[in-house]
């Protein structure tokens, strides 16, 4: 068998993939990059849970900031969590 290039990757023995074809996951680590229709549900994928990370923290940060009003009072923490949860949905579907 010969040697690969040095440009190339050897992916199986039978397929060789280049070097823009890895990608870093969301581990960082380098894998074989999927299909390019693979990639975009991945991409799709990747986005909505960055999203959906970002939408838990404003919420985490509005509840916390409604309960800082209160004197953080216990025995509110659901009903601060779902009044933020709300506020953040309305933002969210208005702009």
């Amino acid at each position: 068998m010969s040697r690969a290039a040095p440009h190339k990757l050897r992916a199986t023995a039978s397929r060789e993939v280049n070097q823009s074809d890895v990608r870093n996951d969301a581990s960082g680590r380098n894998n074989t990059a999927a299909p390019p229709h693979e990639r975009n549900v991945i991409d799709i994928a990747a986005a909505i849970l960055r999203s959906r990370e970002q939408m838990q923290q404003a919420i985490a940060t509005a509840a916390y900031l409604r309960a800082e009003q209160r004197g953080f009072e216990p025995g509110h923490e659901l009903e601060d969590w779902l009044d933020a949860q709300a506020e953040i949905a309305g933002k969210r579907s208005s702009g």
